[in-house]
């Protein structure tokens, strides 16, 4: 027999030692077994499956195909022996089963990308990345995000967005299908970089000495071929 208490399902086998104290012997044909459970349901009595005559015997039952419910049961015993004595039985032997309870560990959410107040280029595309989330139970994730208000198509664990100029705000919510992990978080998007002026930086400033160069040559050539031709008609 499974001992009271045990914290088992399931066993392969039950038994018990049958004695016949009259000495006729007990006719093992007519052993049978019969298991009681919660909620008065039961086996009804079962034979044992064994042939011969013993005035001592063990005699145990492989269960195949039988599992014990949670709480108390009871499982007895009955045979005959060769003498035509009046069935007898044995005393109901209890097997306690409680089932091993079951802890369900929420996700973790991580949210590598964007961070909380960081600024992003407008026209480039910001990565949304939560790939480092946990779940200890190993289940499978659900990703939502959510951007100002309007949730996303995708729901894997790192998207990528392109998003105007402004303060957005980014919601995304992890679920196993049990237990759900949420953030929510605002970041800013700058308005692209203007394109560098013609006459900006420093090939703007090359141009404009070399250009101011020549204006001076050019004003410096005019004074002297000015003072040349008054020396030249001079008298």
């Amino acid at each position: 027999m499974p001992p009271a208490g045990s914290h088992a399902a399931s066993f392969s086998r039950i038994g018990i030692d049958v004695t016949d104290g009259d000495g006729s012997g007990v006719d093992l044909s007519t052993l049978e077994y019969k298991i009681d459970m919660p909620g008065d349901t039961s086996t009804g009595w079962l034979s044992a499956g064994r042939e011969g005559i013993a005035t001592r015997a063990t005699v145990s039952v492989g269960l195949t195909a039988f599992s014990f419910p949670e709480g108390t049961s009871w499982v007895s015993w009955r045979a005959q022996d060769t003498a035509g004595t009046p069935m007898g039985y044995s005393a109901a032997s209890p097997v306690q089963i409680s089932l091993p309870v079951v802890r369900h560990e929420p996700p973790h959410l991580i949210l590598r990308s964007p961070t909380p107040g960081e600024h992003y280029r407008a026209g480039v595309d910001i990565a949304f990345d939560a790939s480092p989330t946990r779940d200890l139970d190993s289940s499978a994730l659900v990703f939502t995000w959510s951007i100002d208000g309007r949730p996303r198509t995708e729901h894997g664990d790192r998207i990528w967005v392109t998003l105007a100029p402004g303060e957005h705000t980014l919601t995304v919510v992890v679920s196993d299908g049990l237990a759900t992990d949420d953030l929510t978080i605002r970041f800013t998007v700058d308005a692209p970089a203007a394109p560098p002026s013609a006459l900006g930086g420093p090939a703007a400033v090359l141009m404009l000495v070399t250009f101011g160069a020549l204006v001076g040559s050019a004003f410096a050539m005019r004074v002297w071929v000015a003072r040349a031709r008054r020396a030249l008609y001079e008298p």
